[in-house]
């Protein structure tokens, strides 16, 4: 009877471990992610957008920070600026065979939007029950 006993908390063990080892190595392929493609930040992604950087923040979410070089907060409706792009961010998590692997490990997209003074103008966060709904 203790045999099976052990032998069942070295099987939990055994699970558990590859489970947080799996996701060890998921956190490290976020940070290899961003690496790379922070070596290509700063880039202008249209007259107005400039993409500043790509973090990784706890909660698993990968987040793309921008500027709008051209306006200040005062000047922005962040509500506006939210509805007319949250529904093609939604979009693009779903469809982008590049993003694939933050689908099936749950990441929340987040993009972070500043005006040319650095002020947040808002923070549009894709979570995984909006992408796959």
């Amino acid at each position: 009877m203790m045999k099976k006993n052990k032998l069942k908390i070295l099987s939990l063990g055994a699970v558990l471990f590859s489970i947080v080892s799996c996701q060890t190595n998921f956190d490290e392929q976020l940070q290899a992610d961003a690496k790379t493609l922070q070596k290509k930040c700063p880039v202008m992604m249209d007259d107005i957008t400039r993409w500043d950087s790509v973090s990784v923040l706890p909660g698993n979410t990968f987040r793309y920070s921008y500027t709008i070089v051209t306006s200040e907060k005062k000047d922005i409706d962040s509500s506006n600026l939210v509805k007319s792009l949250e529904p093609s961010f939604i979009n693009q998590v779903k469809t982008e065979p590049s993003l694939a692997r933050y689908r099936e490990n749950n990441v929340t997209m987040s993009y972070s939007y500043k005006d040319k003074n650095g002020q947040s103008i808002a923070t549009i966060n894709i979570s995984p029950k909006m992408y796959k709904d």
